[in-house]
């Protein structure tokens, strides 16, 4: 069942993608100004919205704001963040090897944090439920 659904769910994007079918068709296009302004897209009408079609309108990410969800090029942020606790700790407990344990746990309590609140975004972004994403 569920590799059946994989399996269509595959073929109708890839059919898509391919502007292989003519009931949904997209175009690409970038965010006019006020839309970046505002952070706000518009409806627009176009050629074939008159014509009774309705169009995908696909915009084109120059923010980047898929890689702002992942933790890619955070690791000085999370470097230093670690090197503040430990600092903290030590200072406090005067003691290197304690300073480095409790770092340790408060890194590995956020990282589940994270993990935790990640899954939970993407599946409901993804309609996917959590115990299906890997």
């Amino acid at each position: 069942m569920l590799l059946q659904s994989y399996q269509n769910l595959n073929g109708f994007l890839c059919a898509f993608i391919d502007h292989s079918l003519p009931s949904h068709e997209y175009r690409i296009r970038n965010r006019y100004l006020l839309e970046k302004i505002l952070n706000y897209e518009f409806r627009v009408r176009t050629r074939s919205d008159l014509e009774g079609q309705i169009d995908n309108l696909l915009f084109i990410d120059n923010e980047k704001t898929f890689t702002e969800i992942l933790f890619y090029g955070e690791e000085s942020t999370l470097f230093i963040w670690n090197m503040i606790t430990f600092l903290f700790v030590d200072v406090f407990a005067s003691n290197y090897v304690l300073a480095a344990i409790i770092t340790y746990i408060v890194n590995s309590i956020f990282a589940g944090i994270r993990q935790s609140f990640g899954r939970k975004n993407l599946s409901k972004k993804t309609l996917i439920p959590r115990n299906f994403l890997i």
